[in-house]
């Protein structure tokens, strides 16, 4: 089966929350945080989300991509939120490892569990989006983006990897081998703008709170020298020269030290 051609623009929906940071909260001082209006998750199994006590697959990503988008046009404020006593556990699901489990089963071909990986980023970036755009210069979701960013993070690394050993064992005479040279070329571009937007956020200190920003550089450091031997090299370089100056212009020493740590495991990458 040919890669999926729209792999790069289901990747591409995570810029919209660096975007956001430039674009929307450079006229307010302080954004507010959403209040938690979430509901319990009986009531959103009602409405037809997928139970949170069992793990999801790619099917059940987007089918809650299509409820929580239309529980956001009624009510933003009724999403399932990060470490809400209401809701918590359903937004954790969202960003269970427990979902991706299936890429490690042995029964599946490399190419099965690259379909799964691929398909589950795909409704994963359909709720990124719906988090994205219900935050807004009065009132923001914070926490829930940077989650989303970190989960984005966790499965481009596991992508990646199955990205790199399908195409290990990829016959040079597989009549799609073309189509997968370019596609695997479009992931590696869209991989990077992954990282870059990540990085954007980290310095974004306007508008998250530092300890969001904490967490998402320790998924940095611990997720990107996993995705950095995929990039192409020009895209390596300038990563390389951005975590520098952010190192260089980092005012947290919690978060440069994560910085130092990702430089550190970067170079030794390019070393090796």
């Amino acid at each position: 089966m040919p890669m999926k051609k729209n792999m790069l623009s289901v990747i591409l929906v995570t810029l919209i929350i660096p975007v956001m940071n430039v674009a929307g909260y450079q006229s307010v001082q302080k954004p507010q945080i959403a209040p938690d209006h979430s509901l319990a998750p009986p009531i959103y199994i009602q409405k037809g989300l997928p139970a949170h006590d069992r793990n999801w697959d790619a099917q059940d990503y987007l089918q809650a991509a299509q409820v929580l988008q239309a529980l956001a046009g009624v009510d933003t404020t009724q999403l399932p939120r990060y470490g809400s006593p209401i809701s918590g556990a359903v937004f954790a699901r969202i960003v269970s490892h427990d979902n991706f489990k299936l890429f490690d089963n042995a029964i599946f071909s490399q190419q099965q569990k690259f379909k799964a990986a691929t398909a589950l980023l795909q409704g994963l970036g359909q709720i990124t989006l719906v988090y994205a755009s219900a935050t807004t210069q009065e009132r923001i979701f914070d926490s829930e983006l940077v989650e989303l960013m970190r989960y984005v993070l966790e499965v481009s690394g596991e992508v990646t990897r199955l990205t790199d050993a399908m195409f290990a064992a990829l016959p040079t005479n597989d009549p799609d081998y073309d189509t997968r040279i370019k596609g695997r070329e479009q992931m590696r571009q869209g991989m990077a703008r992954v990282v870059i937007g990540c990085l954007d956020t980290l310095a974004s200190r306007e508008s998250y709170r530092s300890s969001d920003l904490l967490r998402l550089a320790q998924t940095l450091d611990t997720t990107v020298p996993v995705i950095f031997s995929f990039l192409l090299p020009g895209a390596q370089q300038e990563l390389s020269v951005r975590i520098q100056r952010m190192i260089e212009q980092e005012p947290n020493s919690s978060i440069k030290q994560r910085l130092l740590h990702l430089a550190a495991a970067i170079a030794k990458s390019k070393a090796g």
